[in-house]
């Protein structure tokens, strides 16, 4: 753990408590391909490889550097909300906010938090208020709502 990434901890904590048991199944290899290229489309953020660990020990993460773009998901964390938590890594890289978090360090900071509740929300059907409340009440800072902007190509007439 990263000192620089100073709520880590209680993101994963928060986290275990508050979200996983929201979803605690397991996905297919496919249902898990089919979630992370839904969650990319509505983000914006560029569909990564997907590359399956048999393993129950080695961590899940977001590999993200020159000429490797991919999610690495251990047997494990198969569930909805790790796969969603690796994948809102993505959308953190893609955000210019989320990148200087990024770049200073902090993977799990307030913007990667707001990614996160946001995305949990609208794919386990969450209350953001009930998300936001639980990370406060873990001492998780999370920044703030943005204005929501309308992808012009998905507008259809």
């Amino acid at each position: 753990m990263s000192s620089a990434d100073y709520q880590q901890q209680r993101v994963y904590d928060y986290e275990a408590e508050a979200v996983e048991p929201i979803a605690h199944f397991l996905l297919s290899r496919d249902d898990i391909r089919a979630l992370v290229d839904r969650m990319c489309r509505l983000t914006g953020t560029p569909v990564p490889d997907v590359r399956f660990l048999g393993s129950t020990t080695i961590p899940c993460k977001a590999v993200i550097g020159p000429g490797v773009y991919r999610l690495d998901i251990a047997d494990w964390g198969r569930t909805p909300p790790i796969v969603l938590h690796e994948t809102a890594h993505l959308a953190q890289f893609a955000d210019p906010e989320g990148r200087r978090e990024l770049m200073a360090g902090v993977h799990h900071g307030p913007v990667f938090v707001r990614l996160a509740i946001d995305i949990y929300s609208t794919f386990l059907t969450v209350e953001t208020e009930v998300l936001e409340r639980l990370a406060s009440l873990h001492k998780v800072s999370f920044a703030a709502r943005r204005a929501k902007t309308t992808n012009f190509t998905q507008v259809q007439f």
